[in-house]
């Protein structure tokens, strides 16, 4: 006797995960949901990529990655602490977003996605003010083995650290193709 009429009564309990018919985990493109069938009757497994890191030193190297060393986050290990650089493992479109302190000199730092300039940040340090907060994101389309990173550009470089003060970078998958 079949027992799928269990099936409606767990999956509530299994959220989006669940296993095809031969014990192997499937993505359900599209909108993920709990009913969600491949051609091979296995349910959907969302995929997971995400990532926050802190700066522990202030004034990172110009033209090369910031790396964001102090790992908050880094669900699927995508993101390198050594390198800087984000690896895109599952193709989709993310969600990188940057918040940096400045203090003493103004900053220039761009997004870049395998060399290219996805998006340029500036922020202006105004003399006599206590500190100066730059933040920025953007939505981007990736493909397995792409990479992304934030670096600094020209010779304006005043983000800043210290115990009390965070500059951080992150991102995360919003929808997987």
């Amino acid at each position: 006797m079949s027992r799928l009429w269990l099936l409606p009564l767990l999956l509530p309990l299994l959220g989006s995960q669940a296993l095809a018919a031969d014990g192997a985990a499937k993505y359900c493109p599209g909108q993920c949901c709990c009913d969600c069938e491949d051609d091979q009757g296995g349910y959907a497994k969302m995929p997971k990529s995400a990532f926050t890191a802190k700066l522990s030193m202030p004034r990172p190297a110009s033209g090369i990655p910031i790396k964001f060393d102090v790992m908050l986050t880094n669900s699927g290990n995508h993101y390198d602490p050594s390198t800087g650089k984000f690896t895109c493992v599952y193709p989709g479109t993310y969600y990188f977003v940057m918040h940096v302190c400045l203090f003493g000199e103004s900053v220039y730092a761009h997004l870049k996605k395998n060399g290219q300039v996805m998006h340029k940040f500036h922020s202006a340090w105004v003399p006599g003010w206590p500190g100066v907060a730059l933040s920025g994101g953007a939505v981007l389309s990736l493909k397995a083995g792409n990479q992304v990173w934030l670096e600094v550009t020209g010779t304006y470089n005043g983000i800043f650290v210290r115990n009390d003060i965070d500059s951080s970078f992150s991102g995360f998958l919003l929808s997987p193709e």
